[in-house]
């Protein structure tokens, strides 16, 4: 309910608490509902750091620590969702203006925990920063070539590559408005569902 604006301090405080305790009580290998929780937990601490007035940055950093604590602690890898990279996405969105070689990192470390299963997402998103943040174009190519040649990427992330593919060789550096922003979002947590 907080995220509809209901609720207030106090349905935010027992989502939280909710939220803490199945980490606590999830018993299973995978930790299939405690990562669920704690992306949830993440989720919460990120959008009320991001819409509090003034910007509430004591929630952003929680939000960042339980990301990076999903990504270092040994107990979650065998879990489907971080085996899939979306904790180094979601982290990697939200510093890669700010640190765009620790997103590149973060975004490389997911490709390698999926290995030939890789469909696209992290070699499309190394690509923009390299265009758009640290304005190198050949190395952009190199990524978005990578997605264009994968045949596990989706119909849709091939044609983003393909556009920015197109858009450098001829010279274009702009993007078209279709990536990251809700689409970053919509490909994160499409295959989250346990």
């Amino acid at each position: 309910s907080w995220f509809r604006g209901e609720g207030g301090a106090v349905a935010f405080g027992e989502a939280i608490d909710s939220y803490d305790r199945a980490v606590e009580l999830d018993p299973t290998e995978m930790r299939v509902y405690a990562v669920q929780s704690l992306l949830a937990k993440s989720d919460m601490l990120i959008e009320k750091g991001k819409t509090s007035e003034p910007p509430d940055s004591g929630s952003l950093k929680e939000g960042v620590r339980v990301l990076q604590e999903i990504i270092d602690n040994p107990i979650y890898r065998s879990n489907p969702t971080v085996h899939k990279g979306i904790p180094q996405r979601k982290l990697a969105d939200l510093i890669r203006e700010d640190d765009p070689m620790f997103a590149i990192s973060l975004l490389s470390e997911g490709l390698k925990n999926q290995g030939d299963l890789e469909e696209g997402y992290e070699n499309l998103e190394i690509g923009l920063i390299y265009k758009d943040l640290l304005d190198d174009p050949d190395q952009a190519v190199e990524y978005f070539e990578r997605v264009r040649q994968n045949e596990l990427a989706p119909r849709e992330v091939k044609k983003y590559a393909e556009e920015f593919l197109d858009g450098i060789q001829a010279g274009h550096l702009d993007n078209p408005n279709l990536y990251p922003g809700e689409n970053l979002e919509l490909f994160s947590l499409e295959e989250i569902d346990p």
